[in-house]
């Protein structure tokens, strides 16, 4: 199958379409493989889904070679794309005996004239290519040449990895894309929500590669890019509950804590010391309130990735929680009340973007929308949630998750009313209060793709 057709098959599925890009090491990064053999990952990519693969073969940099490629096409069967400095019609003829089905040809490194002439001479033998730009000029460039496939590097390749990239490359240059060509965003995306933000700024697309190596799960963190949303499953309360989280590769894992209200999902510090431990490069989520001192000695105590504040905790005490917070390393995530009476209550304000600001500016990392209110009672609809959902990622100064009675039978909906990014799911991944059920969390997983 061709590149382009297999790309577009993929845009068809649930989910994002992202091309693994194999790479031995990185100028800026270093050794990636950390001892992993390339060829095996390539095969555990294919049976992950990846439509296509991306194998850079250029040795001085980046330690790569045709054999690698000739290896990994024929224990694939996937189309696979060249990446390489080409100049040469022989270079392309050498990728073309090797498998390659299609090639990278880059235009800071060719100028219009020669990769117009490479372009036709890959062609010629068989080979798609894949213009790859970096500015809007290049990206004109590639339209006046009719390229059908386009790849907007948001790294500047002739600093080889040593400069930023990510999504802020594409959206600053999205509306010039060329219309009728397949785009795809190269270089420097380094989380799901990154890939989400880039396809959102106008690609079809994204080529990942460092940031699958540098973790100890490659196909997990594949599966969990190629997905439309993120998804954290919350209240775990035991560990074969846990393990069906992490088996499904959540983005994050849940445990309500030591909270002021009797919730049934309640684990005592004892019991979270216990499971916390397990979930291995699953980032853990600790959902607690009350007293800002208790908060703090908890977080210091279990030391989760995140502290989510679901009580009555005000903008004052959150403030001082997410300082103590950060010098242990912890972010904080603040719930936010769909209640416009008792959000002002609470905050001194019921302005969205105006709280938005605040609790950015003392340090929250992350917001949550929920129907659920202090009580962990659900006391709002969730069409009211969603709305305020849709403000506060409008606002784009925080990352937004939304939660409070999303399942499976709904989540289409949600998803499309909404737009949500992140999803905050607990009832809706159990059969009752603290027992996780595996065939819904399949389920769900499968609704967003990855």
């Amino acid at each position: 199958m061709r590149l382009l057709e297999a790309l577009r098959r993929a845009a068809e599925r649930p989910g994002q379409v992202v091309i693994p890009d194999i790479k031995c090491c990185s100028p800026g990064e270093g050794e990636l493989m950390r001892g992993r053999d390339p060829v095996e990952m390539a095969v555990r990519l294919a049976g992950a889904g990846a439509p296509a693969l991306s194998v850079v073969t250029e040795r001085s940099h980046f330690g790569g070679s045709l054999e690698l490629l000739r290896r990994i096409v024929r224990a694939t069967g996937l189309p696979v794309l060249c990446k390489d400095f080409f100049s040469t019609p022989d270079e392309l003829k050498a990728a073309r005996e090797a498998g390659a089905a299609a090639v990278l040809l880059i235009y800071a490194c060719l100028g219009e004239e020669r990769l117009a002439a490479l372009s036709r001479s890959a062609e010629a033998i068989g080979l798609e290519v894949l213009v790859e730009a970096h500015t809007a000029e290049e990206l004109a460039m590639a339209s006046r040449l009719g390229a059908p496939l386009v790849g907007l590097n948001n790294r500047d390749i002739l600093q080889l990895e040593r400069d930023g990239g990510g999504a802020a490359h594409i959206q600053a240059l999205g509306l010039h894309r060329p219309r009728e060509a397949f785009l795809i965003s190269e270089s420097g995306l380094r989380s799901p929500m990154e890939v989400r933000q880039a396809i959102r700024a106008g690609a079809d697309a994204a080529l990942v590669g460092t940031a699958l190596w540098q973790t100890d799960d490659p196909i997990g963190t594949y599966r969990r890019f190629c997905r439309r949303c993120s998804i954290k499953l919350c209240g775990i309360t035991e560990r074969v509950g846990l393990e069906h989280c992490r088996a499904a590769g959540a983005d994050l894992l849940g445990f309500v804590v030591d909270y002021p209200e009797p919730v049934p999902w309640n684990l005592t510090v004892t019991e979270a010391e216990r499971l916390l431990p397990h979930c291995g490069e699953i980032p853990s989520c600790v959902v607690t309130g009350g007293r800002p001192e208790q908060v703090v000695a908890l977080a210091r105590r279990l030391h989760p990735r995140w502290i989510q504040l679901h009580h009555r905790e005000t903008l004052a005490e959150t403030a001082w929680i997410a300082r103590e917070a950060a010098a242990l390393g912890i972010g904080v995530i603040r719930s936010i009340p769909v209640d416009r009476t008792v959000c002002a209550h609470q905050f001194g304000t019921a302005d969205p973007e105006t709280l938005a600001h605040r609790l950015a500016e003392v340090g929250v990392g992350m917001l949550l929308i929920d129907t659920r209110g202090a009580s962990g009672q659900r006391e709002q609809p969730l069409e009211a949630a969603m709305a305020l959902y849709r403000t506060l990622h409008r606002q784009n100064r925080l990352p937004v998750l939304l939660g409070g009675g999303i399942h499976k039978d709904n989540l289409e909906e949600v998803l499309r009313q909404s737009g949500a990014d992140f999803i905050d799911v607990l009832s809706g991944s159990e059969d009752a209060p603290g027992e996780k059920s595996k065939d819904k969390i399949r389920d769900l997983l499968e609704r967003i793709g990855g």
